[in-house]
């Protein structure tokens, strides 16, 4: 039997599962390359453009790991 593990953790949300512990759960387990690729596949913002005028004006560039 194969399981979709997709599906299971879906249905554990339904169940009332913590998705917060879920999701963080799986950040840590991603690379950095998985979650940006995972966020731009998506149409997630890039956390570059997310920066207004007047932090680009001090030269504000978001913490990346």
């Amino acid at each position: 039997m194969t399981i979709n593990y997709r599906d299971y953790v879906l249905q554990l949300v339904e169940e009332g599962h913590d998705i917060n512990r879920l999701l963080s759960s799986c950040l840590r387990y991603m690379t950095q390359e998985q979650v940006k690729e995972m966020l731009e596949t998506n149409d997630y913002p890039d956390p570059l453009t997310r920066c207004d005028e007047d932090y680009r004006s001090y030269g504000y560039i978001p913490y990346r790991y």
